[in-house]
This record gives structure tokens, sequence and C-alpha cells, in this order.
């Protein structure tokens, strides 16, 4: 886990970014305390460590202990009330509570963005921006997509999908696959 700072940012996009969705309307939002945020994805072997099996489609390969997991989801990884609530106890985060004793829980949706941007202002963390919509240079350092190897519809369990975490460019605070590995 990573220790983020308090700070302020402005959340959303400009209207003039390429690839903004319409609910992306720029605002300051300040985030009053600290908290941690894990530098990867959940790896399937984390997940089974906590839940007792993995669910995942693409486990196969030598790297596979190393990948995200997939095939969950809200329900399973938290479920509940949002923001605030008690995950239900059979959740992933139930679990990890239980066996840890520590209060963990998913991100809110300006702390996602705020570690992902990590202090930059442009379209990806790495402070750059988009140059096209489909395959980009700049997105291909960041996060397995689409363009450049990643495929939610590959049938290749070791070379599709997704990839092992940690595998493109971290943003300046040490965090990895923000902008893309499996869809979220």
């Amino acid at each position: 886990l990573r220790k983020i700072p308090a700070g302020s940012f402005v959340m959303g996009s400009p209207n003039s970014e390429m690839g903004r969705w319409f609910d992306e309307t720029q605002h300051t939002v300040t985030l009053t305390k600290a908290f941690y945020i894990g530098i990867y994805e959940i790896t399937q072997t984390q997940y089974s460590n906590v839940m007792g099996s993995n669910p995942s489609d693409f486990k196969m390969g030598a790297h596979a202990p190393r990948r995200p997991v997939e095939q969950v989801t809200w329900n399973i990884v938290r479920g509940g009330t949002w923001p605030g609530g008690s995950p239900a106890g059979t959740t992933f985060i139930g679990k990890l509570r239980s066996k840890t004793g520590l209060a963990f829980d998913l991100p809110t949706e300006a702390q996602w963005e705020y570690a992902c941007r990590a202090g930059t202002t442009k379209a990806l963390n790495n402070n750059t921006d988009l140059e096209d919509e489909e395959q980009d240079s700049n997105m291909d350092i960041l996060g397995r997509y689409w363009y450049n190897g990643g495929s939610s519809y590959s049938s290749d369990s070791v070379n599709g999908a997704h990839t092992t975490v940690g595998s493109y460019q971290a943003n300046n605070w040490g965090l990895y696959d923000m902008h893309g590995n499996v869809w979220e």
C-alpha cells in the first residue's frame, strides 16, 4: 500500500480533452485526510489468499499469480451501501478486514482520480495528453488496453486480456496500472 497525502486537485477534464465523457465536469476537490491505496491491482494470489478461490478466467501461465484478479463484481468485492456503510463479511473487503483487523475499503471516485493523477494535470498520469482515441503511444507506456495487446475477448489465457501487475510505467506516486490492465 502507498500512503497518499491529503490535498486539492481539479477533478474531471476540460471540454476539449480527447476521449472525454459527458460526466467529467471540472471542479476542485479537497481531500482533507491522507489515505492508503494499493500500489498494484489485487493479484490472483492475493485474492485467493483472502477468499480461498480464484474466479479469474485468465489464470494460466507462469505469471498468473501476479496477474490481476478478474471476473469479480461489486457485490463480491465490497457490496453494501456506499460511501460508508460496512461491507458484508462474505465479501473480499469484509474478509480482508476480518483477517487483518484493519478498516480496508475501496477508494472513493475522488480518491482514485487524485491518486491516479499524482499531481499531474493532463489526460494521462505521465502528464501527457491523448494523441489518438484508439491506439496511442502515450497510453502504450502506461497500461494494457485493446490496441497494445489487451482484449477482454481474447481466448489466449497467456497473452491476451491483461498482463502481470506493474508491467507499465508507474505514476509520480509509484502506483501502477491506473490507466489500464483490467476493466474496472
